[in-house]
């Protein structure tokens, strides 16, 4: 059993605790504000608090004012000394100590309170990485939380003698399902739009096969669900999972009818087999009525209860697009990355429960980060095939040395 004692005792606090000690570690822990208590205790002790020499031969780490505040949202990141480097834990006669404060650091990044206090945002109404913390200090290719998390188990170990075990390392690979076909079941106003598209691209092949395509003699280019089969076939992932874009057509929702029987189908099938969520659509992206109704839709199409969800275009603003998915039932988001960036927006590849902090509190909606996409890798970043495999390589170290799942997203149409 782990004390771990703070004079100041709020949801804040626990929230971050429990990441770490239940989430991560998955360790049995006590937070207390009983100083007594926790001094009297013999097992392992974890000090946080403004005065670090309050108690003698116990892990201390610091406190700074008012970042557990409640109904404080902080303007600036708490993170401060060396946090941002390899040398977090410097050892003092008393015992170990760290020079910044861990608690107040996770929680400034894991509750994304940055993302409430910047309002710039690109053409799709986004969060973008360069205007993260993460990006400004050149860690956002860096799982930072878990490798201070590793650092501090590593001092538990070190400390009291004890044997906490790393986390586990998982893969998960993700499908946005935008347009299961480029030219099959369009129905007949977008096959027109098609011809008129070929045509004013010279595409003379693909326009002479456009027929071939309808009578489903040639196999359509974006239905690779075949490919990915074989993929999942592998024992060294956890079950892939698809992510079906259930709106009505638009410039940004080009998915196939919804009433394709084809459509319907491929929904179903899939969902026999596989996890699948809601992939809200572009036009859903503040407008309740309609997310639901394309959850509804899913829930109809798929014989079964969606509990999932990633935003499409990965449109996201906090507090209001994760409290609509807690209203219509979600339970777990994907959206969790960056547009125009690999690597980690919350700093972590561990999933964590939501923090509300419009509310103040945690909330029941849990986030499973990715680290990857296609999109970002040859549109945004611009990588040859070659360029990405050297930097996905490196982001897949970085989660195999600290624990976590390593999260990709893959369109069936790439």
């Amino acid at each position: 059993m782990i004390f771990i004692y703070s004079k100041e005792d709020n949801p804040r606090i626990q929230y971050v605790v429990d990441f770490i000690f239940k989430e991560v570690l998955k360790v049995d822990f006590k937070l207390t504000s009983d100083f007594s208590s926790f001094n009297s205790h013999k097992g392992i002790k974890v000090l946080y608090t403004h005065n670090s020499n309050e108690t003698k031969e116990v892990i201390s780490i610091p406190k700074y004012s008012q970042n557990f505040s409640e109904d404080y949202i902080l303007s600036k990141p708490p993170i401060l000394g060396n946090g941002f480097g390899a040398k977090l834990f410097p050892v003092h006669k008393e015992g170990f100590t760290l020079d910044f404060d861990l608690f107040a650091s996770i929680f400034y990044l894991l509750s994304r309170q940055e993302e409430y206090l910047d309002t710039t945002r690109d053409e799709h109404q986004r969060y973008r990485s360069q205007d993260s913390i993460a990006y400004q200090h050149k860690f956002h290719r860096i799982p930072l939380i878990d490798f201070w998390i590793d650092e501090l188990r590593k001092i538990i170990n070190q400390t009291y003698k004890t044997e906490i075990k790393p986390p586990f390392f998982t893969f998960q690979a993700t499908y946005d399902i935008d347009m299961a076909w480029a030219y099959s079941n369009k129905g007949i106003l977008r096959s027109i739009v098609s011809i008129i598209s070929l045509t004013l691209n010279r595409d003379w092949k693909t326009l002479k096969d456009l027929p071939l395509y309808w009578k489903k003699q040639l196999k359509d280019p974006f239905f690779t669900f075949d490919q990915l089969e074989r993929l999942n076939s592998s024992n060294t992932r956890q079950k892939d999972m698809y992510f079906f874009l259930c709106g009505q057509w638009s410039k940004y929702d080009k998915n196939s009818s919804l009433n394709s029987p084809d459509f319907k189908e491929l929904i179903s099938s899939i969902a026999k087999v596989y996890p699948i969520g809601i992939h809200p659509s572009y036009k859903s992206f503040g407008d309740f009525s309609k997310l639901q109704k394309e959850k509804s839709y899913l829930e109809k199409t798929s014989y079964q209860k969606v509990i999932r969800s990633r935003q499409h275009f990965l449109r996201l603003k906090l507090p209001d697009t994760y409290q609509s998915l807690i209203k219509t039932g979600i339970k777990e988001d994907y959206s969790m990355g960056f547009a125009d960036e690999i690597g980690f927006r919350a700093s972590t590849a561990h999933s964590f429960f939501w923090y509300d902090m419009s509310k103040d509190s945690v909330s029941s909606l849990k986030i499973y980060p990715f680290q990857v996409m296609d999109v970002s890798l040859f549109k945004y970043l611009n990588y040859s095939i070659e360029e990405a495999q050297i930097e996905v390589s490196q982001i897949l170290k970085w989660i195999q040395s600290f624990g976590g799942t390593f999260s990709t997203l893959w369109h069936n149409s790439s």
